[in-house]
């Protein structure tokens, strides 16, 4: 499973964030990590510079195998917060894909 972080100009991509993000998603896809084939994480800063409350925007694009992408969006303060609202969201749309693509198959 490939995990693929990207933030905007207003927060800082840094190890941390990095290790974090990693730590999360496989925790959180860990019973489904044979069918997951890559995790694109988007963070961003909505109002830029100027702090108000959930201003953190972070959306995770699950890539099954054999199914389009899912995707999910979460806000909050910080992205450290934000992130896991966004990965442990998934977790409970996957088995039903994975049920539909045996279904189909």
């Amino acid at each position: 499973m490939q995990i693929q972080l990207q933030t905007d100009r207003n927060i800082p991509h840094n190890a941390g964030l990095e290790h974090h993000v990693d730590d999360v998603i496989r925790k959180t896809l860990l019973p489904y990590r044979d069918h997951v084939t890559r995790v694109e994480v988007h963070i961003s800063d909505v109002n830029a510079k100027k702090a108000s409350e959930n201003d953190k925007r972070c959306v995770v694009e699950y890539h099954l195998s054999g199914l389009q992408p899912m995707v999910v969006t979460a806000e909050a303060d910080t992205a450290n917060r934000c992130m896991p609202i966004g990965a442990y969201s998934t977790p409970h749309r996957v088995p039903f894909s994975l049920a539909f693509l045996a279904w189909i198959s």
